[in-house]
């Protein structure tokens, strides 16, 4: 997975984010396979200090700008579920790869391994930690484009 980081972080309204979130989004889907907005947009804050996109891309992805920071994770498509839900939990992600741990399983942004099991679906993840995905992460993750 390759991260790349664009402009400065700066805080701004969610209606104002969700709108540079669309439009970036616009001008990478003739350049990726997947696209997913994740992060604090998902989350439904009411303030961004960022947008975070997770891409599967198909071609070179262009140059972009935006009002304010873009955290493009560029993933393959095989890992980008649990990329996606990397990204997009906020800190929830920390009690998650707390509960991979003491289950003897390893979670990061390419899924739930465990010896020579590795689980990417976002609900299997949650299954094998005998956790319930909230709805609003199947939610986000049900309109990806």
């Amino acid at each position: 997975m390759n991260i790349v980081k664009i402009g400065e972080k700066i805080s701004i309204p969610k209606a104002q984010a969700l709108a540079e979130a669309e439009r970036l989004v616009n001008i990478l889907r003739p350049f990726v396979k997947k696209i997913a907005v994740a992060g604090s947009l998902v989350r439904d804050h009411d303030t961004v200090g960022d947008i975070d996109l997770v891409v599967v891309p198909s071609a070179s992805l262009p140059s972009l700008s935006a009002t304010t920071a873009i955290n493009l994770f560029i993933t393959e498509e095989a890992f980008f579920e649990p990329c996606f839900l990397h990204y997009a939990i906020g800190k929830a992600i920390i009690n998650l790869k707390k509960k991979a741990k003491d289950k003897g399983w390893k979670l990061d942004q390419e899924g739930l391994h465990k010896a020579d099991q590795n689980i990417t679906s976002i609900k299997e993840i949650y299954n094998a930690l005998d956790s319930e995905a909230p709805l609003w992460l199947l939610d986000s993750f049900s309109r990806i484009a």
